[in-house]
């Protein structure tokens, strides 16, 4: 049996507004009015009969009104400047460009390509490869609930293989005849869902342009993960709810409150993506935390960079909403040597057998649900979990998996030193795990008479394949 490579594609963000080939921020003009428009990316828009039409016309003014006339016939809010419609296509032909190039074959060209500008992101994403082959022979991309016109049902799978020359081809054989324009019906219905969100955009408008952020009762954490599609960032958002309510009795806040957000890229400000409606901040199914905090969280994969994070935690009943704001740096993954990523306590810990995805909404992280805590005091007598990603962890080339031995050391502040820093003395002995084959880590473990103060965790991680070793550590406080 072939090895399997399980990769986050659901989390596909649309990265960038230009392609691959052409200098930064001079993105080719697919809607020049050439002759040949109707032959660039549109043609997976364009009805036969709009094609004819265009290819009968003569000088570049009847093409230029032509264009315009197409794109604002399609234009789901004409009260606004933008086109949404346009503006999403033209998103999905860049990322097309500079994710899924293959050989000489620009992006969206690609049979991939053609389909994730058309259906958007994939809902998961699974990549089979031979023991001898360096890239995945065949890819199997799952859209759990397309556009019900196109018959294809929920969880529905198109499969992409690579033919000689290097290429995927789509070897679903019912969409190979008129492909194209089916599912160019279901980006439209896709489209026209943009605007769909009207009063949670305004609010994201306002909060970006604003200057004033008052300490509310919120904490924030993000979590970045490796991805294929860049670095997964999971964002999680707690919420204080006794702060924000007036009337206790009206409904419960996690079935009431709504989080959106929208990240901005510092150096190209103009970049932004919100993540609202399906793609919104998700509560934690559980309810509030004993502390009394809602958390909500999402994923989005994104290109290295520093961003700021606006949230916009909405309470319809009220028409009130409160903003909180946070600085995200979100790290090259794939250029990290081996290194354990940041150590995160949890909530709550729970393994969950048979997962596919490497991350879903919200707080499960390949077979691990792991609700973050976003405090680092704990009681004695409660459970201290934590999860931590392992980051350049080489693969067996058999199962393509990792193999380390992972030790845990704890130790107390028994006494600080001439500068006021704690010293810290051994807690008990190591715990070791070996052979562990994740490149994502948990444990918990209760606080049993566990000395008041504060203490240190040390994970230790060795990679058996390659004799390497990296070291995190972490303090909590236990009172």
């Amino acid at each position: 049996m072939s090895p399997r490579l399980l990769t986050v594609a659901g989390l596909v963000a649309i990265m960038a507004t230009c392609a691959a080939s052409p200098p930064a921020h001079q993105p080719p003009d697919y809607d020049a009015p050439g002759k040949r428009w109707r032959e660039g990316p549109v043609r997976y828009l364009l009805s036969r009969d709009e094609s004819m039409t265009y290819r009968r016309l003569g000088t570049t003014g009847e093409r230029r009104t032509f264009i315009q006339t197409f794109w604002a016939k399609r234009d789901p809010d004409p009260t606004t400047p933008e086109n949404e419609y346009r503006t999403l296509f033209y998103r999905r032909v860049a990322e097309s460009d500079r994710s899924l190039t293959e050989s000489t074959t620009a992006g969206w060209k690609t049979d991939r390509g053609k389909v994730y500008i058309l259906l958007g992101p994939p809902d998961e994403t699974d990549a089979t490869r031979g023991p001898s082959s360096i890239q995945p022979d065949v890819f199997l991309w799952t859209y759990r609930d397309p556009p019900t016109h196109l018959g294809l049902g929920t969880n529905a799978i198109i499969r992409f293989a690579r033919d000689a020359g290097g290429e995927y081809r789509m070897t679903n054989r019912a969409f190979l005849s008129g492909f194209e324009s089916s599912l160019g019906l279901g980006f439209q219905t896709q489209a026209m869902l943009v605007r769909s969100l009207p009063e949670e955009r305004e609010v994201l408008d306002a909060l970006v342009a604003t200057h004033s952020f008052p300490e509310g009762p919120f904490h924030s954490h993000a979590g970045y993960f490796h991805s294929a599609n860049g670095t997964l960032v999971v964002l999680t958002l707690g919420a204080r709810v006794r702060l924000l309510e007036e009337d206790p009795s009206r409904i419960p806040a996690p079935a009431r409150l709504q989080t959106v957000a929208r990240l901005v890229a510092e150096d190209e400000p103009h970049t932004t993506w919100d993540l609202a409606g399906p793609t919104g901040l998700k509560p934690d199914p559980e309810g509030a935390a004993p502390d009394g905090s809602v958390l909500f969280q999402t994923g989005i994969a994104l290109p290295p960079g520093r961003y700021t994070a606006y949230f916009a935690v909405l309470d319809p009943p009220s028409g009130r909403h409160y903003p909180h704001r946070q600085t995200l740096d979100v790290p090259d993954l794939s250029r990290i040597p081996f290194s354990i990523g940041p150590i995160t306590l949890a909530g709550r810990i729970e393994r969950l057998p048979g997962r596919s995805t490497d991350y879903a909404a919200p707080f499960v992280l390949g077979t691990i649900r792991a609700v973050p805590r976003l405090d680092d005091r704990f009681h004695n007598g409660e459970e201290f979990a934590f999860y931590f990603p392992i980051y350049g962890a080489p693969a067996d080339p058999i199962d393509g998996l990792p193999d380390l031995d992972i030790e845990y050391r704890f130790a107390a502040a028994r006494s600080v030193d001439s500068e006021g820093h704690p010293e810290f003395l051994p807690l008990g002995a190591p715990i070791h795990l070996t052979r562990q084959r994740g490149r994502l880590q948990a444990y918990s473990l209760v606080l049993k008479d566990w000395q008041v103060g504060t203490s240190r965790l040390q994970v230790i991680v060795r990679d058996n394949l390659e004799g390497r070793e990296a070291v995190a550590t972490m303090r909590f406080h236990v009172s």
